[in-house]
């Protein structure tokens, strides 16, 4: 995994890193919304940050978390449940633009005495698959497997395996083994590689070995191509985020 943090600027509303391979990445805060009341499950800070970099138009999962926050009080503010295991499928819930996209600090009450949030230490990780051929593997008529597990050297290579149920209309049911917690998300696409939308996914088991089924909008055009993203080194970028001195509403 790619970490940046050559050149770090501080102020108290934006910040940029440098690094040779990947170009300039700034953040600015966008707004921020405090909610301090004696209420601990409604109350609470929340500080939307964009995030302007080419690897944006490029990524397709990401996963934000907080690393350290505190406020001008000395009370550290990070949620207990700051930091999240999954990525998250970077859509136009997130992008403001083709090089932007948005993302939430969730934090603590500050103290009420609080002015400011003195330090702001987060992490962004972006996946890339684009920077590493080895981190898509695309099946065509994967339909064709049903009842087997499907043929790929570099699914083997993982000790991933996928066996697919014989799809019924708009349902993908399927079994996968995925030792390594390699695979970040699944996509569909008719056979020009045209992506079909979902409408809903199950899945239980563990991360390693698990059943899903995939309910797609549509039913399941013939010939129909399956679409697998797998973590790997080069496909990863880790950039870290630090603001200081964040003045509260």
């Amino acid at each position: 995994m790619r970490i940046l943090g050559l050149v770090l600027v501080f102020l108290c509303t934006f910040s940029t890193v440098w690094a040779d391979d990947i170009g300039k990445v700034e953040t600015r805060i966008n707004s921020i919304t405090d909610t301090r009341s004696a209420d601990a499950f409604f109350a609470g800070l929340d500080i939307e940050l964009t995030v302007t970099s080419d690897l944006i138009a490029d990524t397709k999962s990401f996963r934000f978390s907080v690393v350290r926050a505190e406020d001008d009080r000395g009370e550290n503010i990070p949620k207990k449940k700051s930091y999240s295991s999954g990525f998250s499928e970077l859509d136009e819930f997130n992008k403001t633009d083709a090089k932007t996209a948005k993302f939430k600090a969730g934090l603590k009450n500050p103290s009420r005495q609080a002015t400011q949030v003195t330090e702001l230490v987060c992490e962004l990780e972006l996946f890339v698959p684009k920077r590493d051929p080895d981190a898509v593997v695309i099946i065509d008529d994967f339909a064709q497997y049903a009842g087997n597990a499907l043929a790929s050297a570099k699914l083997q290579k993982e000790n991933i395996e996928i066996t697919i149920s014989a799809p019924k209309e708009k349902s993908i049911p399927m079994q996968i083994k995925d030792p390594g917690s390699k695979i970040l998300t699944l996509e569909f696409q008719d056979p020009h590689g045209k992506e079909l939308p979902l409408s809903g996914r199950m899945s239980f088991g563990s991360p390693e070995s698990y059943q899903a089924t995939y309910e797609l909008r549509d039913n399941l055009p013939d010939g129909a191509k399956l679409k697998i993203y797998l973590k790997t080194e080069k496909a990863m970028i880790k950039i870290p985020i630090a603001l200081k001195d964040i003045a509260l509403p």
